[in-house]
This record gives structure tokens, C-alpha cells and sequence, in this order.
């Protein structure tokens, strides 16, 4: 069986405020709307072509949001007042899925954070399509947004988009100083190496980003 667990957040954390302007921010915050409700419509339509249950996580506290007209179950988590770094809130939100909704350790996690785009018809959707749950514990894509050459084994990887088993991502050890993407990737490193599916090249989503000036974006 396979689980998607959608991570999104509907507001920025207070230390980022002081750093732009007020325009800025409200067009961030409305053009993060615009990207979730392009891109998780899409994801859920694709989970039911293969069978997944999809869940959905917000981590700005219970409250009516544009996710309950998604046709998933949503989680509301305080995450986003208590941990500093966004990777952190998103494996927090993750794991209070895993437990909440009581989903089995043998289950195939695909985590996306709901903003990025995926393309259901690039390599990363194409290996959920043959996914063997008897061969396959993780798919993953090495590298980083920063520099997605590094494609060999190694301790980072594209956590945007990646699938771990249950029991597995129950594992992972993370301190807050460091990067969840550290985190992932060494767990997975503690893996049977045969039954890790490494994905190279452009997987199929594209991952936005900021800084005070524009809003930019990477097809990975």
C-alpha cells in the first residue's frame, strides 16, 4: 500500500517577516495559495490511479482553510509556532501523521511538500506506478536544490519530493541545527542498498524558492 502525505503551510514563520516588505509577503503568501491549489488537485487525481490514500498536513493550527474542499483528509499541527526551520516542521508534521492516523510500518510514505509542482509523468511517479512493496523500501532523488548534479549516494537529498517506508522514517534521527535533508538522506544510506531505487536526472517536480527580491523556481 502506498500513502501520499502532503505537507503545506499557509503562512510564513515570524522570524521571516522582518525580512521583506509588506507587498512582498502578501504576494508570497497568495502566490503559495495559487501553487498549492494547482499542484495538489493533480497529486490526489494521480494517488487514485494507483490506489494511495492521500493525507494532507497544515501546520498553522486547526481553522477553516482552502485544503478542506480537497478531496483527502487534513491534519492540523501547531508545528509552525515551535520549530525553527521549515524541514523540521515538515518531518514533525510527517511523523504526526504516521501516528495519528495509525498508518502501518510497511507502508510506503511518499512525502510532497504540497506547494512544488510534480509532474505524474516524470521518473518519480513512473517508479509508484511498478512500486513493489517485496523489492523496495525507498525512492529517492540524491542532491539538492543548490546543486542537483550530486547524484550518487551520499548525505543529502531532495526531500521535496520522496517515499520511505513507515518504519523506516519512524527512525530517522534529526537535530534541529541540522538539515532535514541530512536526515533523510542518511537515513536512507542505513538501508539495504538493493532496496533503495536511486532516481537520477530531473524526477518531475518543480521546487520554488525566495529571497527578498523575487520568487524563483527549479525544475528538478
Amino acid at each position: 500500500m502506498v500513502t501520499f502525505l502532503i505537507t503545506a503551510s499557509l503562512e510564513l514563520q515570524p522570524p521571516l517577516f522582518d525580512e521583506v516588505s509588506q507587498d512582498f509577503l502578501d504576494t508570497i503568501l497568495e502566490t503559495r495559495k495559487q501553487q498549492y491549489m494547482n499542484s495538489i488537485p493533480k497529486l490526489i487525481d494521480f494517488a487514485k490511479t494507483i490506489g494511495a490514500r492521500v493525507f494532507l498536513v497544515e501546520n498553522n493550527g486547526y481553522r477553516p482553510t482552502i485544503f478542506d474542499t480537497l478531496d483527502c483528509q487534513v491534519l492540523y499541527t501547531d508545528s509552525n509556532k515551535y520549530a525553527n526551520t521549515k524541514g523540521t516542521n515538515e518531518l514533525l508534521d510527517v511523523l504526526s501523521c504516521l501516528y495519528t492516523f495509525q498508518i502501518p510500518d510497511d507502508e510506503l510514505i511518499v512525502k510532497v511538500t504540497g506547494r512544488y509542482l510534480v509532474d505524474v509523468s516524470g521518473s518519480f511517479c513512473s517508479a509508484l506506478q511498478i512500486y513493489n512493496p517485496d523489492t523496495t523500501d525507498c525512492i529517492l532523488r540524491y542532491g539538492s536544490f543548490v546543486d542537483p548534479t550530486k547524484e550518487e549516494p551520499h548525505e543529502d537529498c531532495l526531500t521535496g519530493l520522496i517515499a520511505m517506508k513507515c518504519k523506516y522514517i519512524k527512525q530517522i534521527q534529526h537535530k534541529e541545527s541540522d538539515s532535514v535533508e541530512y536526515s533523510w538522506a542518511k537515513k536512507s544510506l542505513e538501508l539495504d542498498p538493493n532496496r533503495v531505487q536511486v532516481l537520477k536526472g530531473k524526477i518531475g517536480y518543480r521546487m520554488y524558492s525566495w529571497h527578498t527580491k523575487e520568487i524563483t523556481y527549479r525544475d528538478l
